[in-house]
């Protein structure tokens, strides 16, 4: 088993290293199982470009997204992040080889006008970094339809400011997708967020002033997350979709606990049963859609307004036309009943007894 970064790994034991020698692996002599030391994290720079003949054709032309990557990491400190759990520090490819991978994407008859996703955690770290490419995208010609990550508290001056913001619309820039998480403060220093309301508003503003789509996630049913804080996030919700029917709204989704976060802790403190085996997390993984219940969470008292916030959100708070654009697929004259009652509990804050939610997940669910 491999654990950790898999790519050096994976090409060591393509080629015939002994395995006690290879870092980040755990294997089984006989009886014995032997757990080799971590590896440390690779160097990003280090990494020949992405060999996209390896890939089937038939995948390629039928991506939706072209996937690039630029750095790996992320170097803040969100408790309830992947990130900060296994100290997966930010690490970053060059200005030269992102520009090159561009240009071998824009030149690529399968990748012929389609839009690029730089999978990033974090694109904007480095803001030395990320201007330079994005100047090369202008002066090079390698100007595509891109989205990334960003976060609220770097849209401001000598970060991401206006000039910036210009340059990145003229480069292609089109989404910047950012993770929020919460309207209350108290939420927010909890999971050590370092941003505040105020800061995702005014980015939201920001990238409207520029015809770039803002994008946020939120979450709802944190340990200790109180009615208050949770209506707060809604209130936040509401004033973002209010700026524009541009701004997109993912969530909010229940929190799911990371084993080895402190916020993990709090969960079994709580009365949450961890399972106990590898076994047992296969097993509660397969039976439970997106990886654990609310149900199943005693830290969560509001657990059916914590369930069902997504949907009133998705449906309730953008337009009807938005709405009805929904992935989610039932009959058209089912999905806008529910687009107007979703519509009428969110205008009246009013999200007790979510019968008619059950009622289209159980009809969505038979389909």
């Amino acid at each position: 088993m491999v654990y950790g970064e898999g790519e050096e790994i994976v090409y060591e034991l393509a080629t015939g290293k002994d395995w006690p020698e290879i870092n980040g692996i755990v294997f089984k002599r006989g009886s014995q199982i032997i757990s080799n030391p971590p590896r440390e994290l690779h160097d990003p720079a280090k990494m020949p470009l992405f060999n996209w003949d390896l890939v089937p054709r038939e995948v390629l032309y039928n991506l939706r997204l072209v996937p690039s990557l630029t750095s790996r990491g992320c170097p803040h400190r969100c408790t309830f992040c992947i990130n900060a759990i296994l100290k997966n520090k930010w690490r970053a490819r060059t200005t030269e080889q992102v520009l090159e991978d561009l240009r071998v994407i824009k030149n690529a008859d399968y990748f012929r006008g389609k839009k690029v996703r730089f999978w990033d955690e974090n694109f904007f770290v480095d803001i030395s970094r990320a201007r330079a490419i994005i100047e090369g995208m202008i002066k090079n010609d390698l100007i595509v339809s891109w989205e990334t990550t960003v976060r609220a508290s770097y849209v401001k001056e000598g970060m991401i400011d206006d000039d910036f913001f210009a340059k990145l619309k003229q480069s292609g820039c089109y989404l910047l997708s950012f993770g929020a998480e919460s309207g209350s403060s108290a939420i927010l220093k909890k999971i050590q967020k370092d941003i505040t309301a105020e800061e995702i508003l005014y980015s939201a503003k920001q990238c409207l002033k520029y015809d770039i789509i803002p994008q946020y996630s939120f979450m709802v049913g944190l340990p200790g997350e109180t009615r208050e804080d949770m209506f707060m996030t809604l209130d936040l919700i509401d004033k973002l979709v209010k700026l524009s029917d541009k701004v997109q709204i993912l969530g909010p989704q229940a929190f799911r606990p990371y084993p080895g976060s402190p916020l993990y802790e709090e969960c079994k403190e709580a009365g949450w049963r961890e399972p106990r085996s590898l076994e047992e997390w296969a097993r509660l993984i397969e039976d439970e859609l997106n990886y654990l219940s609310v149900k199943n969470f005693p830290w969560v008292k509001e657990k059916d307004f914590v369930e069902s916030m997504e949907a009133y959100v998705r449906f309730g708070a953008h337009s009807i036309k938005n709405a009805m654009g929904s992935s989610v697929k039932a009959q058209t004259i089912f999905k806008l009943c529910f687009i107007l009652l979703c519509r009428l509990r969110w205008k009246l804050r009013f999200f007790r007894w979510p019968i008619d939610y059950k009622l289209a997940k159980r009809a969505i669910t038979k389909q």
